[in-house]
């Protein structure tokens, strides 16, 4: 996002200033001023925290807004926790994920959190048996050796050893499945040494420690994430700091998430915006919530026109994500054309695309269960219910009571 000279965000006044300020990222603590006061169960999360909780779970459709939440969240706690946030997306294969990498990722992020605080002489210096002990397993578990990576001699060969090893499992598939391998028969020895990483950095900072595991989410297949969530969670808990994991909203609605949930303090939903009630009556809350998105980002406010505002706002069926992509794309559809401003027609060359893209992968099955969805605004048909909000083809809204409606932008295929 495009900060100002004094931390303050850039407005847009181009529609290539639009471009860069409706990026598809979290908010960072530097671009907060753009952020839109919304519906968020973060306070949720900070008092339980506060009083004692150790585990949460926060669900959400892929785009409605859990990052930047969660990256709010760390900045509120930042001085009761040494909070330590990350996403598996940035630091893991999200495509080909085990728990045995998410422990490894936890262990070293809290690692270089607490290494880049001792470099800012914020904290005292790390006990080295203990960076040693981690760089001495991981080296031997998946066969890799200092000597052969780095450069450097000593103990800041071993540094840039830890410091570069999730790169390293990232890209190298090998590399993850030797670890796996090796691992299966060690895991509680991992546990041993993440908790050892984690009572080093307690003391150095004198906070407990918080580890949020942000993009679980949108680990590609729901096989995938049941198995990461209901078979493995046991062992993700069995880590000595306070933990909050994002999931898929589609493994929330299976029936093997009472027993997932069981194991946690707490869990909650972080709600698409409602731009229309289940009846089809307008939300002015919701349309409100995004006029004030798109004003919190452009200065130029001739950038959109109001009838264009609108219909992204309501293709976007309330999905945050959804929202920015269309906003985003469509001010390069208006460069094209030459315009100065977003009309209605760029949104609707954008929106066209998208839906040729689900177009190519719902089956005729797919479709007629998105008819009953649009009439009924609920389904019982498990397996299909769970593939298709996976794939946000179906969207979830709550009221007193939850219920779903068809992806606007698929709407059109129904008729078919």
């Amino acid at each position: 996002m495009p900060i100002g000279s004094e931390g303050k965000v850039v407005k847009a006044d181009t529609l290539k200033d639009m471009y860069r300020v409706f990026a598809y990222e979290p908010l960072t603590r530097d671009d907060f001023g753009y952020y839109v006061k919304r519906e968020s169960p973060r306070e949720n999360f900070r008092l339980g925290l506060l009083c004692g909780g150790e585990r949460y779970l926060l669900a959400g459709h892929s785009g409605c807004g859990k990052s930047t939440e969660l990256i709010r969240l760390s900045d509120e706690l930042k001085d009761d926790f040494f909070v330590v946030y990350f996403s598996v997306e940035g630091e893991l294969d999200i495509d080909d994920l085990q728990c045995e990498d998410v422990l490894v990722a936890i262990g070293l992020k809290i690692f270089k959190e607490a290494k880049r605080l001792e470099e800012d002489g914020l904290i005292e210096k790390l006990n080295t048996d203990i960076i040693d002990d981690f760089y001495e397993f991981l080296s031997d578990v998946t066969e890799i050796k200092v000597e052969e990576r780095i450069k450097e001699k000593g103990v800041g060969a071993k540094l840039t050893y830890l410091l570069s090893f999730s790169g390293w499992l990232k890209s190298e598939s090998r590399t993850r499945v030797e670890m796996r391998r090796k691992l299966e028969h060690r895991l509680s020895d991992l546990i041993e040494r993440i908790d050892n990483m984690v009572s080093e950095a307690e003391i150095k900072t004198k906070k407990p420690v918080l580890v949020i595991v942000d993009d679980l989410e949108k680990i590609p297949r729901i096989d995938a994430a049941k198995k990461l969530f209901y078979e493995d969670i046991g062992v993700l808990l069995q880590i000595k700091p306070r933990m909050i994991y994002t999931i898929p909203i589609s493994l929330v609605l299976d029936p093997i998430f009472a027993q997932i949930k069981s194991r946690f303090d707490d869990d909650q939903t972080l709600p698409n915006i409602k731009i229309k009630d289940r009846d089809g009556n307008p939300s002015t809350g919701g349309k409100e919530f995004f006029e004030n998105f798109v004003n919190n980002r452009i200065g130029n406010k001739q950038l959109i026109e109001g009838e264009a505002l609108d219909f992204a706002i309501e293709m976007s069926g309330g999905v945050l994500g959804q929202f920015v992509n269309i906003i985003r794309n469509s001010s390069i559809y208006a460069l094209q054309d030459g315009d100065d401003c977003i009309k209605k027609r760029h949104i609707e060359l954008y929106v066209h695309k998208e839906r040729r893209s689900f177009d190519r992968f719902l089956s005729y099955g797919d479709i007629e269960f998105l008819k009953v969805i649009r009439d009924n605004k609920d389904a019982r048909d498990g397996n299909t219910l769970l593939m298709l909000l996976h794939s946000l083809s179906i969207l979830e809204y709550q009221n007193d009571n939850n219920w779903f409606d068809v992806n606007p932008i698929i709407v059109p295929l129904l008729e078919k």
